[in-house]
C-alpha cells in the first residue's frame, strides 16, 4: 500500500500561521472564569472525567491491525484523545500528514466544515495549536480523519456527545456540583458572641487564638456583666457558634443521583464506579465493553478504514475482554453443547471468541 505518499492531493488553500485563534480561545476562556460560567461546565464534573477516562484508556488499549505505514499513526496518544473527545464534544478531528517519512495523525484543536449533502466534498478549515502560535489552513475531507458519534439527520457534519444529548441533567449536575464547591469553599471559623459592656477583650482574643490545644485560664462570666453583678450571665453571649460547610443531605443525594444520570448517558455501569461485589463488577464491566465500547470502537473504525485507505483494518480489545473470557466459554457451550444447534465456529464467532 502506497497511502499517503503517492495519493492524489487535491489543491486547497496556502496555510497560514498566527496566534490569534489561541489568544482569543484563552481570552474566552478567562472571561468565562470571571463571570462564573467555567464552574458550571458539565466537563469539569468528576462524572465527565469519569466517563471519558474510561472510553480513553479503553480505545488506547486496543490493538490495530493490520501493521502498515498507516496504522502506525494510530499511536494509544491518539487512540486514548478518540475516546475522550467522543465524550466530551462527540467528534473528533485529526489532520492526516506525513512527517519525515512517516504518517501522523495530528489533532485540530477547532474547525469548521463546508461543502454540500455529499461527505466527499466537504471541506475543512482546520486550526493545529502550538506552544506560542497557531497554524489555520483548509484542507479536503481525504486529508482528515473526522470521528462523529450521535449524528443527526439536520446536521450530519457534526457529532453530539452524551452529555450534550442529556443537557439538562448535564446542566443539573454541574449546577449541584457548583453550589457544592461555593459551600465548601466558604468562610470557616468560630464565631463568639459578647456582651456590649464586655470591657477590652484584646488579651482573651490574643489567648483564643493562641490556644490550639493548650489551656487558657480567663475571667469567670458566671456572675454576668450586668450592674454591679446582680443579673445572671446572658444566655447567648460567650457561647461559640461555628461557621462553616454544612450542606443539606437532600443537595448532595441529589448530586449523586444526577452523577450517576451523566454515567448512564455515556454508557458507564455505575457498579464501575461504586462499590460493588466481584460478580456484579465483572458483569457492568462487560456490558461496558459490549455495549458501549465496541459499537463506539465501530464507529471510529469506520472511519479509519475509509481515510487511512485500508479497508482491513480492526481494533481489537482482546486485551480487556479477556475479563469476560469464562462467561464467554459458558455461552460458547450453550451454544455448541451436545442439545444445541449451532456448530462450533460459528458459536466461537457470536460469543466474540473468534473474529469475524
Amino acid at each position: 500500500m502506497r497511502w499517503p505518499w503517492s495519493r492524489e492531493k487535491r489543491q486547497a488553500p496556502a496555510d497560514s500561521t498566527s496566534s490569534t485563534a489561541y489568544t482569543d480561545a484563552r481570552i474566552a476562556a478567562i472571561l468565562a472564569a470571571a463571570g462564573g460560567d467555567a464552574a458550571a461546565d458539565v466537563g469539569a464534573i468528576a462524572a465527565a472525567e469519569i466517563a471519558s477516562g474510561l472510553w480513553g484508556r479503553a480505545m488506547a488499549s486496543a490493538s490495530v491491525t493490520p501493521d502498515t505505514p498507516a496504522t502506525r499513526a494510530l499511536t494509544p496518544a491518539v487512540l486514548e484523545l478518540m475516546g475522550r473527545e467522543l465524550v466530551r464534544k462527540g467528534e473528533c478531528l485529526f489532520e492526516i500528514a506525513v512527517m519525515d517519512g512517516e504518517a501522523r495523525l495530528l489533532p485540530v484543536s477547532w474547525w469548521d466544515v463546508y461543502g454540500s449533502y455529499k461527505p466527499e466534498s466537504w471541506e475543512y478549515q482546520v486550526t493545529l495549536a502550538g506552544p506560542d502560535q497557531t497554524s489555520t489552513r483548509r484542507v479536503t475531507a481525504d486529508r482528515v480523519v473526522h470521528c462523529r458519534y450521535a449524528t443527526t439527520p439536520t446536521e450530519p457534519w457534526r457529532g453530539v456527545s452524551p452529555l450534550a444529548h442529556s443537557r439538562t441533567t448535564s446542566d443539573l449536575a454541574a449546577m449541584l456540583e457548583t453550589r457544592l464547591s461555593q459551600d465548601v469553599t466558604a468562610a470557616v471559623g468560630t464565631l463568639i458572641a459578647i456582651p456590649a459592656n464586655a470591657g477590652d477583650t484584646t488579651e482573651l482574643q490574643s489567648q483564643l487564638a493562641a490556644l490550639r490545644g493548650k489551656v487558657a485560664l480567663v475571667p469567670t462570666t458566671a456572675a454576668g456583666w450586668d450592674q454591679d453583678g446582680r443579673a445572671g450571665a446572658p444566655r447567648q453571649d460567650w457561647r461559640p457558634e461555628r461557621l462553616g460547610s454544612n450542606p443539606p443531605m437532600s443537595l448532595d443525594a441529589l448530586r449523586s443521583n444526577s452523577a450517576r444520570h451523566v454515567l448512564a448517558a455515556c454508557g458507564v455501569p455505575i457498579e464501575l464506579v461504586e462499590p460493588s461485589e466481584g460478580t456484579g463488577a465483572r458483569e457492568a464491566f462487560r456490558r461496558f465493553l459490549h455495549a458501549t465500547i465496541s459499537p463506539a470502537a465501530a464507529l471510529v473504525r469506520d472511519e479509519l478504514r475509509a481515510k487511512l485507505d485500508t479497508p482491513e483494518l480492526f481494533l481489537s480489545f482482546d486485551g480487556l475482554f479477556a475479563a469476560d473470557v469464562q462467561g464467554r466459554a459458558r455461552a460458547w457451550r450453550s451454544l455448541a453443547g451436545n442439545e444445541a444447534s449451532l456448530d462450533p465456529t460459528t458459536a466461537a464467532r457470536l460469543v466474540g471468541l473468534a473474529e469475524e
